[in-house]
């Protein structure tokens, strides 16, 4: 499997480049590096970025199976949210993490069309959308409230010449907002206006002023349409997911939501290289040189994760947590946390007559939590005792 954000044959990528075309020239190196010595096998997976055109019609060109999310700006997104509510037909998944928190996942499967080619398409309810998407939504009504007082107040200084004009403006001003989440209503009425005079100077002292009839509208808003949030919330609690392998036995649809939520590991590991006090400052202008210093970092992060890896498996097996800082309690420790219980260890140093070097670890440091943290990571003491060989 490949996620995005693995550097593909040592290319030096263009900050500026955009996901879309990174996928692209990303997919069409795949196709001539790994494709030819590993076969079929190499599934991509990407988030929505992926999803254009021209992507889709060099996947299909090169044969490579791929999961990713479908955009939301796609109709054909809406379509599938709105069948799959009417249908209720999920499937439960479950969790997918041993989190307390973690979301409960359900799914529907579709197949269906996207620029003139067949996929499946597969619906996932996420529980853990569901107060993040409400608290979207609450936002959403408070900036509808504060358009429609605005619009409002500018239709109410409007005036018309007849009670027909007065009627369709206000029609065609409720049916613009009819998707809203307030209920809006509105009325006409006639208003008696002095006609302005002719000619200039003062008002003669005969002078009968003349009156027209003129119509304006009156328009509120009302109450919260809950049906319309509701319904909007449930469209929001989806994320639609989709993949060009179509068959079924070979990648069943809940595997397909597993490792399009595994590639989350992946983009998480590169948000180290990212960081800006790792990759700030750059004092290297060979471009050769910044690739192979990029490589020491992605070397590093790799013994990261393996560390990460060996610390976790060996948990698993036991039934009491490690104690990190902060006095926390778990059976999964990130790499960086479990690192800092060694990061206020100091070792002695002597020189012994024969000009040896000799290394003592300090007794304080000798505890059992220690020895134990070692044990877990693979290692014992004599880490810190052994001299390393020239």
């Amino acid at each position: 499997m490949v996620a995005k954000g693995v550097p593909i044959a040592g290319r030096v990528m263009d900050g500026n480049l955009s996901d879309r075309t990174w996928n692209r020239e990303t997919i069409e190196e795949l196709a001539q590096l790994l494709v030819p010595h590993i076969g079929r096998g190499l599934l991509y997976v990407a988030d929505s970025a992926l999803v254009s055109s021209k992507n889709l019609e060099v996947l299909a060109k090169e044969q490579i199976p791929f999961i990713s999310r479908l955009p939301s700006t796609y109709k054909l997104a809406s379509e599938l949210k709105e069948e799959a509510q009417s249908r209720e037909q999920w499937t439960m998944v479950g969790k997918l993490s041993d989190k307390a928190d973690a979301a409960v996942y359900q799914i529907q499967e579709r197949t269906g069309q996207l620029y003139d080619r067949t996929y499946r398409f597969i619906v996932v309810h996420s529980s853990s959308l569901t107060q993040q998407k409400k608290n979207t939504i609450d936002r959403k009504v408070i900036k509808e409230k504060a358009a429609l007082e605005k619009d409002c107040t500018s239709l109410r200084k409007k005036t018309f010449a007849c009670q027909s004009d007065a009627e369709q403006e206000l029609q065609s001003f409720l049916n613009a907002r009819e998707s809203c989440f307030h209920e809006l209503s509105g009325t006409v009425f006639s208003v008696q206006r002095e006609k302005p005079r002719q000619g200039k100077g003062r008002r003669p002292v005969s002078y009968v002023p003349q009156y027209e009839t003129l119509w304006q509208v009156d328009c509120a808003i009302g109450a919260l349409n809950t049906k319309k949030i509701d319904a909007a919330l449930r469209m929001e609690e989806v994320f639609i997911l989709m993949t060009n392998e179509m068959d079924t036995e070979k990648l069943p649809a809940m595997d397909i939501l597993r490792k399009y939520k595994e590639q989350h590991t992946v983009e998480a590991r590169f948000r180290w290289l990212k960081d800006p006090t790792v990759v700030d400052q750059i004092w290297l202008k060979n471009p050769n040189r910044v690739m192979a210093l990029g490589y020491i970092f992605l070397i590093g992060l790799l013994v990261y994760c393996l560390l990460e890896r060996r610390i976790r498996k060996s948990l698993a097996k036991e039934t009491k947590p490690i104690r990190l800082h902060g006095n926390r309690l778990t059976k999964a420790p990130t790499a960086a946390a479990f690192l800092q219980l060694f990061s206020d260890i100091v070792v002695m140093n002597s020189v012994l007559p024969n000009q040896a070097i000799q290394r003592a670890l300090p007794k304080r440091f000798q505890t059992d939590e220690l020895k134990r943290a070692l044990k877990i990571a693979g290692f014992d003491l004599d880490i810190y005792t052994t001299v390393p060989l020239e």
